[in-house]
């Protein structure tokens, strides 16, 4: 891409890897694509996220079940913004719950990231020869055991 000033003196940007304006068969001024009040590259008109802990007091310590939730619009790759360049809405919801024990000596947790299991694309690159995506890929689910020592050497 390089940035040209058209035949109308307006400033634009010309994609000359463009499949639907190859430049065998149009001018720079033809496949210029006006920048002037276009959308920002890769940041998405909206974006919303929320947070939240709930922690309840057992006889054993305490559980926190957490949830965390994201929205993130459609993402241009490209001023054109076309359906080449563009990345559809998507949204992310995790959710763990752990417990600690009264002396927080341990603490056992279990987690699910991505639960609604959708693909986000993140970043597009086609500045290299192969497009490179980056992406928030498929859910997972884990569980995790830690335990403190009050020893001064670490060990249980």
């Amino acid at each position: 891409m390089s940035w040209s000033i058209p035949e109308t003196g307006t400033l634009g940007l010309v994609d000359n890897n463009d499949p639907y304006r190859p430049d065998i068969l149009y001018s720079a001024a033809e496949r210029a694509t006006l920048v002037d009040g276009k959308r920002l590259q890769r940041v998405p008109e909206t974006k919303f996220s929320a947070f939240g802990t709930y922690t309840m007091e057992v006889e054993s310590g305490r559980i926190e079940l957490s949830s965390a939730y994201s929205m993130t619009g459609d993402v241009c790759f490209d001023v054109a913004c076309g359906i080449l360049d563009r990345a559809q809405a998507w949204s992310r919801w995790d959710a763990r719950v752990t417990w600690t024990s009264n002396d927080e000596r341990l603490s056992i947790g279990a987690y699910a990231n991505n639960i609604l299991n959708e693909i986000g694309i993140r970043n597009m690159d086609d500045e290299n020869v192969e497009a490179k995506l980056s992406a928030d890929c498929h859910a997972n689910f884990a569980t995790d055991v830690w335990a403190r020592s009050s020893l001064s050497n670490g060990a249980l």
